[in-house]
């Protein structure tokens, strides 16, 4: 292949990995795709991926990216965590954007409306659940290759995206800008 290869992204290992360490759970077995962001929270369009200090940095050279059909997909959680622990939160993500999306189109299609604010009830342990998920997977396939070394940052998150306690900087987090609740619709 040569000089060929050179001109690829790195982002193609993503497209061979078949077996790794799951990034939310670390166990060893076959990893699923993981939609970044979740299916159904946008218009999933044709991508073409590349790592980012590929394309931008000092010396960004020309690559060839990953052409991808549906968005941008990492392969870095197995299956069981894509499903159980994401695939049921990313319901909540999918139904608040969508939501989201509809009042503030209706709201700039009413020009005239005293209303200057939309509201948008939704689970937030669900939805954060899902988009911490989303940020853990979204990395470079060598994380897979590796046997999981616990990271005390890291930890928390994956707890809490398998149904585990808040973690503590999310705590605080909450407290200074507000509560997340559950609210039913």
């Amino acid at each position: 292949m040569g000089n060929y290869t050179k001109g690829l992204t790195e982002r193609r290992h993503h497209t061979q990995l078949k077996d790794g360490y799951c990034l939310i759970c670390g166990t060893f077995g076959p990893l699923s795709w993981d939609h970044v962001p979740p299916q159904g929270s946008i218009t999933i369009t044709k991508v073409e991926q590349a790592h980012l200090n590929e394309v931008m940095g000092i010396n960004p050279a020309p690559v060839i990216g990953v052409k991808s059909p549906n968005g941008s997909k990492f392969k870095t959680i197995c299956k069981h965590c894509n499903s159980s622990h994401l695939g049921t939160n990313d319901q909540e993500v999918a139904r608040v954007y969508k939501g989201i999306s509809d009042k503030i189109k209706d709201y700039f299609l009413r020009a005239d409306s005293p209303v200057n604010h939309v509201h948008m009830p939704f689970d937030g342990m669900r939805f954060c659940r899902a988009m911490v998920g989303h940020v853990l997977s979204a990395t470079t396939v060598k994380e897979c290759q590796r046997e999981p070394v616990p990271i005390p940052y890291y930890v928390p998150l994956q707890k809490f995206v398998m149904g585990g306690a808040i973690p503590p900087l999310m705590k605080l987090m909450i407290s200074m800008r507000g509560s997340i609740r559950t609210v039913s619709t």
